[in-house]
């Protein structure tokens, strides 16, 4: 399926310079990654050099390497990583020649490490204080695709001489969504983005449609317009064992477990809950609290193990159960396709049963809208063209 002869693979290279030097034509192999676990892109480049380009460049780390590549579409591929670091050793095809392989990643993993922050919030939502700490120390675009329920702190919430990404994954865990899971916070192709995950179900959008076609090449040459769409692999990830990830375990336990609440008016009353009850006992929805809503916040005067943020509330511990127990897919597709996806937005595969399309069985059970959470764009060289496919793991909602 990885032939030379498929056009959807073929990958035209407009760019690729390495602090400067043209590189193009020592390609071996490149992989750029996105996942939603990670507010920075990583990518990994091997290059041939047998006329000690890279030694010259004496890289030390943070050096620009600028990609740009298409695949006869009006659609380009474009992204400016840095030097991470740097490994070479001799190559087994040339005793005159060297093999490098050079570790990339996002501007926002140098940004975070060029100052401390020293901050004070109070009457303001955590996500405003990611925001705050994002657009002082990071810098670039920010997309908050749902704002957090209730103020961070009712007395003053600090954070002292700790990098940005550390302060914002300590503010991540007071965000309340009212059940909508925990917060992500990462970066797909254009921009930084912080989210619940329900939220990311919620309001994916279909990025491509992909199907599985065992017959390709048998209906030549209708076929040329579908392999640009064609799912060369497809493997399910389902963990069906007890306490697996896929297993029952942990959802049983998130939807009977218990938890106490502060109560925001009397400052020392609590109350069970648990996610299988009702009113008031999901976060940012009134109850019996003195007609104040259950906003997870820090109180400095009071503040019980009960409602740390780093503890979450009942409704997104459950909520990231159910996305542990979904099924996983991990395809692999053209990368004439699979660079108009990305990472925290949805794609749809027409998956089929084990009988095969011939037998127009219909589709797989397993067919359906998943959530891009891993990426992977794998460019490599085979004989003197350069092919590409796309690589994603991606999650059903139950």
């Amino acid at each position: 399926m990885t032939s030379v002869s498929i056009p959807a693979l073929k990958v035209r290279m407009i760019k690729l310079t390495l602090n400067g030097q043209n590189v193009l034509q020592y390609i071996a192999s490149l992989s750029i990654y996105e996942t939603i676990y990670k507010p920075y892109h990583t990518a990994s480049l091997v290059v041939e050099d047998n006329n000690n380009v890279i030694e010259n460049l004496n890289l030390k780390g943070g050096e620009p390497c600028e990609i740009v590549f298409d695949s006869g579409e009006p659609s380009v591929y474009e992204n400016t990583l840095y030097v991470f670091s740097l490994h070479g050793q001799k190559s087994r095809k040339s005793a005159r020649s060297a093999t490098y392989t050079i570790e990339l990643i996002g501007p926002e993993y140098f940004s975070d490490r060029k100052g401390l922050v020293q901050r004070s919030f109070k009457d303001v939502p955590a996500t405003s204080a990611i925001v705050q700490i994002f657009n002082e120390h990071i810098g670039g675009s920010l997309k908050v695709k749902m704002p957090s329920i209730g103020p961070i702190s009712k007395e003053g919430f600090i954070k002292s001489a700790v990098k940005p990404f550390r302060a914002i994954d300590d503010i991540k865990k007071f965000c309340n969504f009212g059940g909508k899971g925990n917060c992500m916070f990462f970066k797909d192709i254009k921009s930084c983005v912080l989210s619940p995950l329900g939220v990311l179900f919620d309001t994916m959008g279909t990025q491509e449609v992909f199907n599985q076609i065992v017959t390709i090449g048998v209906r030549w040459p209708e076929d040329i317009l579908r392999e640009r769409n064609m799912i060369i692999v497809a493997v399910a990830e389902v963990d069906i064992s007890k306490s697996g990830r896929g297993g029952s375990d942990a959802l049983a336990a998130a939807s009977s477990q218990e938890q106490k609440t502060f109560d925001l008016q009397t400052k020392n009353k609590t109350r069970n809950q648990s996610a299988g009850g009702g009113g008031g006992n999901f976060p940012g929805m009134g109850g019996n609290h003195g007609g104040f809503p259950n906003y997870s916040i820090m109180d400095g005067a009071h503040q019980p193990t009960s409602i740390d943020g780093a503890a979450k509330t009942v409704a997104e511990r459950l909520e990231a159960a159910k996305f542990d127990n979904n099924p996983w897919m991990r395809v692999k597709v053209p990368i004439q396709s699979g660079m108009n996806c990305t990472v925290g937005n949805g794609i749809e595969l027409n998956l089929l049963p084990p009988m095969g399309d011939y037998n127009q069985y219909g589709k797989s059970d397993m067919s359906g809208k998943y959530l891009v959470c891993d990426l992977s764009h794998d460019l490599v060289l085979v004989e003197k063209t350069i092919n590409g496919t796309t690589t994603m793991n991606a999650a059903k909602k139950g």
